[in-house]
């Protein structure tokens, strides 16, 4: 399982976000360690932690990597396992155990070695997806315990989504990945499912949307920001593009070629965006 990539060099980004990082070369100076990338703090805390390991050299980098990876696909191993259980006991099926660790056996061994993974465990530089996948997947098992009862796992729902947004600006949408976990799997009737949506999620939601406005708006990070519904048409063609990848994962690329969408009438937009509301 990416075995192969220890041996890999640093490359592309890596020379800056690693070799050149200037806040690596003293990881005892904590606050420089978090300002120097301020939008993405725990992703350059792991690059400090790894260069005081293992020193200037790609293998301890890389194998961070992959342990990071292989902590990914045992918690989604777990979130499946305990997802099927909730879709079971929803619809009123009795309870199968050893069918749903088949099941979420075959997806985390499926994501496991998916080629798509290749760019985010194999290049250094990949690992904000790897720390912001594996603190997302932590949050939505500490949340699905914490809706069925156990009220102190919001506080660490609340610490593995912080630092997952810490981590890449995708978790942003992590309130809604769990709205939707709780509205759609977990058992009819869940105690206190509008409450918690009224008082936890829509605040959540908000907040989240406020902030990610934030953060694309004022402090930079889209080419797209004087446009933001042409760069969301842009989007639903990707999206397209990697519901291709998964299926049929040839043709990868370390940058693929986008079809930038320049109007709301672009054809190709608009049937990927009906497509994608069908």
């Amino acid at each position: 399982m990416y075995v192969n990539a220890l041996d890999n060099p640093f490359v592309y980004d890596d020379h800056d976000t690693v070799l050149a990082n200037p806040s690596l070369t003293d990881p005892s100076n904590i606050r420089f360690v978090l300002v120097h990338s301020p939008y993405r703090p725990v992703v350059n805390v792991s690059y400090a932690i790894d260069r005081a390991l293992w020193g200037p050299h790609p293998f301890g980098f890389h194998a961070t990597s992959v342990a990071l990876h292989a902590a990914m696909v045992a918690l989604l191993f777990a979130l499946l396992r305990r997802a099927c259980a909730d879709a079971r006991a929803r619809s009123g099926a009795a309870a199968h155990s050893r069918e749903d660790a088949y099941i979420a056996f075959a997806g985390a061994a499926l994501f496991a070695v998916h080629p798509l993974m290749s760019e985010a465990v194999a290049y250094v530089s990949g690992r904000s997806e790897l720390l912001c996948g594996a603190f997302s997947l932590a949050a939505v098992l500490s949340a699905r315990a914490a809706m069925r009862g156990s009220m102190r796992m919001w506080a660490w729902t609340a610490l593995w989504t912080l630092l997952a947004v810490l981590s890449k600006e995708v978790a942003f949408g992590l309130p809604v990945l769990i709205l939707a976990y709780d509205w759609l799997l977990l058992p009819v009737p869940a105690s206190g499912r509008w409450r918690r949506t009224l008082l936890v999620f829509v605040p959540a939601v908000l907040a989240a949307a406020g902030l990610a406005a934030y953060r694309l708006t004022v402090t930079g990070g889209s080419t797209s920001v004087h446009s933001p519904m042409l760069n969301l048409w842009t989007q639903a063609i990707v999206i397209w593009r990697y519901i291709g990848l998964f299926f049929f994962p040839i043709g990868q690329a370390v940058m693929h070629s986008v079809h930038t969408v320049r109007t709301l009438l672009d054809p190709l937009a608009l049937v990927a965006v009906t497509g994608l509301s069908l």
